[in-house]
């Protein structure tokens, strides 16, 4: 008689990334395999501790702290961390892009018009390394100002939140504020609310991890990025079941991307001055899927093509045409999300002449085909 696997899952499921890795693993669990999985709270605890869970076939787990990594690899059975994870570790691990990430805030930002950046992150923050230090590079490669630079958190909630509202205080207006996650987002929101500043009208602010109970209850509601928790479940999942299969060259790490920016009010705004560069930006992002061609565009903003081109591409690094095909993959990737359009279907809907036309598109502006990047998503 088969024995059925007993799994050991230790994630905190009170995080909105760490409930979507839960569900990354619950549908590879319900789709593929027959695990009795034992689900219990962070930390990890050590090798013999975790054997008074019965016999124990594998481990999936955030580990924070460089003993709870021995302790995954030091127990009998193989584990697969998904959070938490810094520098190198036998165990092996899925995790976000968060090089990607970084660079990905640089460029939303840079779309809509920002000239000067800043990153919230407490020093402590051990994300803050890396997504941070990517998003300063591409800042910096660009030419702009970075205001950073918060002082240690003293661990009081009122006492860091002053500290904030002060940082905030201090920011230029249109400034685009980074938030190292979707928390510090929130608090760098109501940073700026208790300092008389408007979000996004004086600055827009931007998250990670797209947790949509901090993103919708905040006010405004907060823009994130969605670096791929779900399929980062999903994968590990997958991974484990290779390993306690007998696989030992498994690919760890396995870094899941692309990141993508889940668009909410806190971003919605455009930090441009020119005149004729907002007039045709905005029209860009009202009537792009309607099967509008530069053309149309020079008729909203009349005046001398090479003149509105020049502007364009110096505030957003790209020009009038590449903007309008960025428009219309920001739409196909939302119908891809959360519709069960054909490929057609969603062609036709963001005024792409085919299917197939559609797929060369997307690919080389994602990286990824459609129908890959629908079912990484899902």
């Amino acid at each position: 008689m088969a024995v059925t696997p007993s799994v050991l899952i230790i994630i905190n499921p009170v995080e909105g990334y760490a409930r979507a890795i839960m569900r990354g693993v619950l549908r590879f669990v319900r789709a593929h395999t027959d695990w009795e999985c034992i689900q219990i709270l962070p930390p990890v605890p050590d090798a013999v501790a975790m054997r008074d869970y019965g016999m124990i076939q594998g481990v999936i787990a955030e580990a924070r702290t460089t003993a709870e990594v021995r302790a995954l690899e030091n127990l009998d059975a193989p584990a697969v961390i998904v959070a938490g994870v810094k520098g190198s570790t036998r165990a092996a691990h899925v995790i976000a892009d968060n090089v990607a990430v970084g660079c990905l805030a640089f460029e939303h930002f840079r779309g809509l018009g920002f000239r000067s950046f800043a990153f919230a992150a407490w020093p402590d923050a051990w994300l803050a390394e890396v997504r941070g230090g990517a998003y300063a590079q591409r800042v910096r490669e660009a030419g702009y100002p970075l205001h950073d630079g918060l002082p240690a958190p003293t661990g009081r909630r009122r006492r860091d939140q002053q500290i904030l509202n002060r940082w905030i205080r201090n920011l230029p207006h249109h400034t685009a504020v980074f938030a190292v996650d979707d928390r510090m987002g929130r608090d760098t929101i109501l940073a700026a609310r208790n300092a008389g500043i408007a979000v996004p009208e004086q600055i827009a602010v931007l998250g990670v991890d797209n947790d949509e109970l901090v993103c919708e209850l905040t006010s405004p509601p907060l823009s994130s990025i969605d670096n791929g928790t779900f399929q980062i479940g999903y994968q590990a999942a997958a991974l484990l079941q290779r390993l306690m299969n007998g696989e030992k060259d498994v690919g760890s790490p396995l870094i899941i991307s692309p990141p993508q920016v889940v668009t909410r009010q806190s971003t919605e705004t455009l930090a441009v001055e020119h005149p004729r560069v907002v007039a045709a930006l905005r029209y860009i992002r009202q009537f792009a899927c309607d099967g509008i061609g530069i053309a149309d565009i020079l008729h909203h903003a009349p005046g001398s093509r090479r003149a509105l081109e020049r502007e364009v591409r110096r505030v957003l690094g790209r020009t009038l045409q590449q903007e309008l095909t960025r428009v219309r993959m920001e739409r196909a990737r939302q119908f891809l999300r959360e519709t069960d359009l054909s490929m057609i279907d969603i062609a036709e809907r963001t005024s792409i002449s085919s299917a197939s036309q559609f797929s060369i598109i997307f690919k080389r502006e994602t990286g990824l085909t459609p129908t890959r990047y629908r079912h990484q998503d899902r």
